[in-house]
């Protein structure tokens, strides 16, 4: 359905699946991103109060603000009949902290503790806005080039099994 749905995206390949979402890594506009494709459980699934926590999300950690924080982009339904994908996009961001903890060069003691810094950053800041991330986990933060730490893929779909 990506022609149609998101016809600027330009598919580069399946990164990830699960039970529920795809995940793939393209280019919109010349820009990489990462578009989750979550199946629907039915064509009547609600996804108001997802839509809600996402736009509230994207409003409360702007990453013009919160430069570590980086909450979806665009988020819709498809619009295609007997489709049952909504679709989640953020800026691809190359590395996640588990593979950078473990490549060459190794990071030193203060650029760990640099990043542990940022973690806890991050959580603060969210903490501070009333927000839950939903999915904590170290696939869900990502490493820059420089050694900038961003935290993403916020799930408030997550967070009805938290409580």
């Amino acid at each position: 359905y990506f022609p149609n749905d998101l016809p600027k995206f330009i598919d580069e390949g399946l990164l990830s699946r699960s039970k529920f979402v795809k995940t793939h890594k393209g280019k919109f506009d010349d820009t990489e991103v990462l578009v989750k494709v979550y199946q629907l459980q039915s064509t009547d699934e609600d996804l108001d109060t997802v839509i809600m926590w996402l736009s509230h999300y994207w409003v409360t950690l702007s990453p013009a603000k919160y430069p570590n924080l980086l909450p979806y982009q665009l988020w819709f339904k498809s619009k295609q009949p007997k489709c049952n994908n909504a679709y989640l996009m953020r800026q691809h961001i190359m590395t996640v902290m588990h593979d950078r903890l473990h490549s060459r060069p190794f990071l030193s003691e203060s650029e760990k503790a640099f990043i542990i810094y940022q973690m806890l950053r991050c959580v603060k800041d969210c903490h501070d806005k009333g927000i839950v991330h939903g999915d904590l986990k170290s696939e869900n933060f990502l490493i820059t080039s420089w050694n900038w730490l961003i935290l993403t893929d916020f799930s408030p779909f997550k967070l009805d099994s938290i409580y």
